[in-house]
């Protein structure tokens, strides 16, 4: 099992649209863990790009602890990865950039997620990206005889094989 393939499977998943694109997103909230599912966007120099609305809880937590971790299975090859890294908010112009790959605005209007319901006429749009660095990776591949699993450390390019 080696880091690159399985990046590159990661990759090929997200840039096809009828590829695997779900993840669970994993954050640290004031009082308790939040875990949402996200669809991964965009994929690029080890690192994974989401896209959300800019007033989501999400983007609460990462400015307030940007430790995420990101849970992603690829069913076609029985392979599961746990991403550990960092989160940034990237807004504005940066952001701006990435309004091409969005088929529809409108889950970016509206009200606070998560709030109360209230109807909002207003077509303000709260788009916003949040960019993962990869600092860690852990792949489990199942199979029917034996499971495999291998933590990958980005930052000092360590690979040791653990107990699934």
């Amino acid at each position: 099992m080696q880091l690159d393939n399985l990046l590159n499977y990661l990759n090929e998943q997200i840039s096809d649209y009828n590829g695997v694109r779900w993840a669970t997103l994993a954050t640290f909230s004031d009082e308790y863990p939040n875990v949402r599912n996200v669809i991964l966007r965009h994929f690029k120099d080890n690192e994974i790009f989401i896209f959300t609305h800019s007033k989501a809880r999400k983007v609460y937590d990462i400015e307030k602890n940007n430790k995420v971790s990101l849970l992603w299975y690829g069913p076609n090859k029985k392979l599961q990865m746990q991403i550990y890294g960092s989160a940034e908010v990237v807004r504005d112009e940066d952001a701006k950039v990435h309004l091409d790959k969005v088929r529809s605005l409108k889950d970016y209007m509206g009200g606070i997620p998560g709030e109360v319901f209230e109807e909002v006429s207003s077509s303000q749009v709260f788009f916003t990206v949040i960019r993962i660095f990869i600092h860690k990776v852990e792949a489990l591949q199942i199979g029917s005889e034996e499971h495999l699993k291998y933590r990958f450390n980005l930052a000092d390019n360590t690979v040791i094989r653990i107990n699934p």
